[in-house]
């Protein structure tokens, strides 16, 4: 599947989104330079994985959160944490760092990926994401991606996640 397949998919779907081509970013901060005055809060997208299970997370924060991993790791019940591979992101969620994305989970049909998903993030009415590319944002309610979630078998779970310090509070 490729972006345009996914937008297509989207819409089959009855996911309304805002579809936005920008130069390539590859940090929340060159995102942020881009896309602020957009009316759609930004993500934080992280591909992680526990060092002694193996197992792989999906992590979809609020742009500006500080992310403790420890602390994730300990309330999940984890080893501690460490960015996933390149080769693993590629073959898990179809795509090259700098373009991690909650809608990279159309790629994992084997359900190897847990997707964790801040409060913070999931409580915004409007959110920005890539399509599989970070040459483009999507602006969506992250309400409405549940229609997603289910299509791929995801279970969506929302979490605190524990910040070193915060520009949100």
């Amino acid at each position: 599947m490729n972006c345009p397949e996914l937008l297509l998919l989207l819409k089959r779907l009855e996911i309304d989104f805002e579809y936005i081509e920008h130069p390539k970013v590859r940090t929340v901060s060159e995102a942020k330079k881009i896309l602020s005055s957009l009316q759609a809060v930004g993500s934080k997208n992280l591909f992680l994985q526990s060092e002694r299970e193996r197992n792989f997370y999906l992590l979809a924060a609020h742009e500006d959160k500080r992310i403790d991993l420890k602390a994730l790791a300990l309330e999940l019940g984890s080893s501690s944490f460490s960015f996933g591979k390149a080769d693993d992101l590629k073959a898990l969620l179809g795509v090259e760092p700098g373009a991690v994305s909650i809608l990279g989970l159309i790629f994992d049909t084997q359900k190897k990926v847990r997707l964790l998903i801040d409060r913070d993030l999931y409580g915004q009415p409007k959110i920005q994401c890539h399509p599989l590319v970070n040459t483009a944002s999507l602006i969506v309610n992250p309400l409405d991606l549940q229609r997603f979630f289910d299509f791929t078998g995801h279970i969506v779970e929302v979490i605190n996640v524990p910040s070193l310090t915060s520009k949100l509070s």
